[in-house]
């Protein structure tokens, strides 16, 4: 790490860090957290990662769902970068690290659902827009059919009532 501002303070005996920014093995990632003078550590990293660099459990999980609305006739891929959250706990010299997975693949998740709905709306709308036109151009047809016969009727009332005159 190079460049990193790190500010912290003093709390019930804890070193609070407030969360700043850095990139770990080429993912960017925000840190926040505490340590103990006890030596306990409680961090969380809240990373920006790319898909490739995730675990393939995770992956599988959401390529699935990708691939079930994708039979369904959307047209989905998944994304470059996932939001994942680590937590590193434990002590100094005894770190822990774990992630919620079911967290990370129920963003996934609402980010599909999001897409989802996305798509759907659009769609509703352009057929929305066509039916619009359709019953605008079947009204100006009926309009101007009607107005045609109107003018055709006038026409011959008129002619009707020249021939009356003559006679």
């Amino acid at each position: 790490m190079s460049n990193v501002n790190i500010s912290f303070s003093f709390v019930n005996g804890r070193v609070d860090v407030k969360p700043f920014d850095v990139t770990l093995a080429g993912i960017p990632t925000t840190v926040s957290g505490s340590t103990g003078f006890d030596q306990s550590i409680d961090y969380n990293l809240a990373m920006n990662a790319p898909v490739s660099k995730l675990p393939s459990a995770a992956t599988g999980v959401i390529t699935g769902l990708i691939s079930k609305a994708n039979a369904k006739g959307a047209n989905f891929s998944m994304a470059e970068n996932i939001k994942l959250n680590l937590k590193l706990g434990g002590t100094v010299s005894n770190p822990t690290v774990s992630t919620d997975l079911k967290e990370t693949s129920g963003k996934a998740i609402d980010q599909i659902k999001d897409k989802v709905k996305e798509e759907f709306d659009s769609k509703k709308k352009e057929l929305e827009d066509k039916a619009k036109a359709e019953a605008d151009r079947l009204k100006k047809e009926a309009e101007d059919k009607a107005k045609a016969e109107v003018d055709k009727l006038k026409k011959e009332a008129e002619e009707k009532a020249r021939q009356e005159k003559r006679s």
